[in-house]
């Protein structure tokens, strides 16, 4: 059984990454690949 914390971490942290990665991305025109690095995680298939 997870706790309340566990199943906020498992969603929140990968919503904040997304966020993060949009803001980065679209407001300081920093490129997908350098973005994902500083994150560490893979970059997007597209």
């Amino acid at each position: 059984m997870l706790l309340p914390a566990e199943i906020e971490t498992k969603t929140l942290i990968p919503a904040l990454r997304a966020i993060l990665a949009k803001k980065l991305i679209e407001d300081h025109k920093i490129r997908e690949e350098e973005v994902s690095k500083m994150l560490g995680v893979n970059p997007s298939c597209n």
